[in-house]
């Protein structure tokens, strides 16, 4: 069987095995629940199945994942029934996702979900899945400057928040 832009069986489960992991922590941190970024990351790698033929460049399918898994996520909080569930459910796994780590890492952590989403994309692809900032600009469709200019912004605030300072602007 092979997705409608041909996309092989075998080629699928080396990109599941291999990309798996990532996008699924990349969704949490976007998403910030658990269930909804198993979704999304379903939903990333449905969209890959199925258009796996556009992809030009083999060598950027990191690149192109990520981008799918952003727009999935996008898509999914711009939904109205997301909303409404976010506002009137608690995460159940809240609190526990990140534990095993040391405590500099948990508040990192914190601090990264409480970034403006723009400057959180660009943190997450940047520094938790390894792209220089020409990559995470193709990914989010946006100029290099206004990546570079984000990440400078989130930094910023990463580093008010964790020294005591104030957190947001």
């Amino acid at each position: 069987m092979q997705g409608k832009e041909g996309c092989p069986n075998e080629e699928f489960y080396r990109l599941v095995n291999q990309y798996q992991t990532r996008l699924m922590r990349m969704c949490y941190m976007l998403l910030k629940n658990r269930q909804y970024a198993e979704d999304a990351t379903q939903e990333t790698f449905l969209k890959a199945f199925l258009h796996y033929g556009t992809l030009r460049d083999k060598s950027k399918e990191k690149a192109w994942l990520m981008a799918i898994a952003i727009n999935t996520c996008r898509m999914m909080l711009r939904s109205r029934w997301i909303k409404h569930i976010q506002r009137s459910l608690p995460d159940p796994e809240e609190g526990r996702a990140f534990q095993p780590f040391p405590m500099d890492e948990i508040m990192l952590h914190i601090e990264v979900e409480r970034l403006p989403y723009r400057q959180r994309e660009a943190v997450l692809l940047y520094y938790y899945q390894g792209m220089s900032t020409g990559e995470v600009a193709r990914c989010l469709n946006v100029s290099q400057s206004l990546v570079s200019s984000r990440l400078k912004r989130a930094r910023k605030q990463l580093k008010n928040a964790l020294n005591g300072g104030e957190t947001h602007e």
